[in-house]
């Protein structure tokens, strides 16, 4: 699992798996079973492998994911999503990112390695950026999507946070995040500005 680059997945005891997942035979019945099943344990059969985010099926989100709420801590500063050049005009036309075959749409706290926030790049707004993330974006989006959570937060959308950092949300009653929460839309390529707050440039 420490392998996997973007950290999707992540391994948990057997004995914490909720018990739809696990039929009566995987759970120990005894305290001697449960002993097998410590943390420590090097034995493989004693975990599960957990896709952290991405799933095409709907799962729970508590206990998989932790909720983001306008009053969090931690409320993330960036919240961004990445397509491509070709994706763009669908989305537009579509009024917003839409989860597509997925349960979730996917944003980055952060900027891969490489990339440039147009308008955050200094001061204050550079410690946004400090740490390349590696989760929640391909390295060859050409379009950035930022997103005013707050605001989408404050109009009743729901978000989560993945245990690898990323941050999903699965949008209206029809599945979209509309677009009147974007507030500002990159073109990577070249290097400007396409929309701010919900409106084309």
């Amino acid at each position: 699992m420490s392998e996997n680059d973007k950290q999707r997945f992540s391994l948990i005891p057997i004995t914490e798996a909720p018990t739809a997942d696990v039929g009566p035979q995987d759970v120990p019945t005894s305290d001697t079973a449960a002993i097998e099943f410590e943390l420590d344990s090097d034995n493989p059969s004693n975990y599960l492998i957990r896709a952290n985010q991405g799933h095409s099926i709907k799962v729970a989100e508590d206990g998989l994911l932790d909720p983001i709420t306008i009053e969090s801590v931690d409320l993330p500063k960036t919240v961004v999503h990445g397509t491509t050049i070709r994706a763009w005009p669908l989305i537009l036309r579509s009024g917003g990112l839409k989860t597509m075959t997925r349960t979730h749409v996917h944003f980055a706290s952060g900027l891969p390695e490489g990339f440039k926030d147009l308008e955050n790049n200094t001061g204050d707004n550079k410690e946004r950026h400090r740490e390349p993330v590696i989760s929640g974006m391909r390295n060859t989006s050409s379009v950035l999507i930022y997103l005013d959570i707050k605001k989408a937060l404050t109009a009743g959308l729901k978000f989560w946070r993945s245990k690898n950092g990323v941050i999903l949300s699965n949008g209206d009653e029809a599945g979209i995040i509309p677009l009147e929460f974007f507030e500002r839309v990159e073109d990577r390529k070249k290097g400007s500005v396409i929309m701010r707050d919900g409106k084309k440039v």
